[in-house]
């Protein structure tokens, strides 16, 4: 059985009053697309052709419905799911569509009773176990969610998701961060392109400044050369740790692979601020302002570069507008009120 675990999870440092990128939720850090092989490779056309014959298969319908989840078109998806659980609700693959069809709508209530029943009628069902397990970490409810990731590990103990899950658990519960990153590297150990568990190992590491980070994010690379979220998790791990040749190589990537990567243009003029290069400080700012000029962080990255050389003036419009912006952006008020000679530059 082949399965795919999404993760979004995506840790940044804070730099010149920097937030961090918000995780857009819980549930897309943990999403999984629990597809059977052998039912998702079952094309379309064949689908079609049965289910026109045999209108009332709800075994057919159901596999087209896992068919059209996959492809992410809801509505055909929701519409199979449905039609299988009117003609057969006691049928487990039906009650997982069933499930799955009312979660992508948020519908949790109706996805949770679903998968209770699968797992009644399916002793043995690990997917509907998984989607659980999914389910009530989302809620915060880790007892519960433990309690799938351990029955599953009881019934098949080499499914990596089951370990991927619990690892969260662990992380968000306890707080044990050492304990959740064993369950991430038993779960890369059996699956070793697990995306999600090679991503989650490279960014815990990379938030304590471990040079291992750098392993799972290379490995990432190697599965998509061209993933742009990796290669800014790599520049974070440079930044954070002041490699700024390799910081700036691989934000300069970055750029590359999304020209509108404010994100990176920033981090590149605060790096050329610490090498005290001003002007090529300023003129990351500047490229990050046209693509955003409402931005009081690179006004105020801008703003001390002109400082640095001495352009006051530019200086202290830039620290007005930032402020203008953010008023309660404390390093802006403080630049400004040093400019108009009220303290020392630092």
């Amino acid at each position: 059985m082949k399965k795919i675990f999404a993760a979004t999870f995506v840790a940044h440092l804070v730099l010149l009053g920097c937030d961090n990128k918000k995780i857009n939720s819980q549930e897309e850090e943990i999403h999984t697309d629990t597809t059977q092989t052998g039912q998702s490779s079952v094309g379309p056309d064949s689908l079609n052709a049965w289910i026109a014959n045999h209108p009332n298969d709800a075994n057919a319908l159901a596999a087209r419905a896992r068919f059209y989840l996959d492809q992410k078109n809801l509505k055909y998806a929701i519409a199979d799911a449905y039609a299988a659980h009117q003609i057969d609700s006691l049928n487990a693959e039906v009650l997982l569509q069933w499930g799955n069809a009312n979660y992508v709508q948020n519908k949790t209530r109706i996805s949770k009773n679903a998968w209770e029943q699968c797992i009644a009628i399916d002793k043995k069902s690990v997917e509907c176990r998984l989607k659980l397990a999914e389910l009530y970490n989302i809620v915060q409810d880790f007892k519960q969610s433990l309690k799938y990731c351990d029955e599953v590990i009881n019934i098949n103990p080499n499914e990596p998701i089951a370990y991927f899950i619990k690892g969260i658990n662990i992380r968000d519960r306890d707080r044990d961060t050492a304990t959740a990153l064993n369950y991430f590297q038993k779960a890369i150990d059996l699956d070793n392109n697990y995306w999600a568990a090679l991503d989650m190992m490279g960014v815990m590491l990379s938030a304590k400044k471990d040079p291992m980070a750098l392993a799972y994010f290379n490995r990432l690379l190697e599965i998509n050369p061209n993933d742009y979220t990796t290669h800014y998790n790599m520049g974070m791990f440079y930044l954070g740790t002041e490699d700024w040749n390799n910081a700036i190589k691989t934000f300069t990537q970055c750029t590359q692979l999304n020209t509108a990567d404010i994100e990176s243009l920033f981090n590149l003029g605060y790096i050329h601020l610490q090498l005290r290069k001003f002007d090529i400080a300023r003129d990351y700012f500047n490229q990050a302002l046209k693509i955003q000029p409402v931005n009081h962080r690179a006004l105020y990255g801008r703003a001390y570069a002109f400082e640095m050389l001495g352009d006051i003036r530019n200086a202290e419009r830039d620290y007005r507008e930032a402020l203008s912006y953010n008023p309660q952006h404390e390093p802006s008020r403080i630049a400004l009120k040093r400019v108009q000679g009220g303290a020392k530059t630092p």
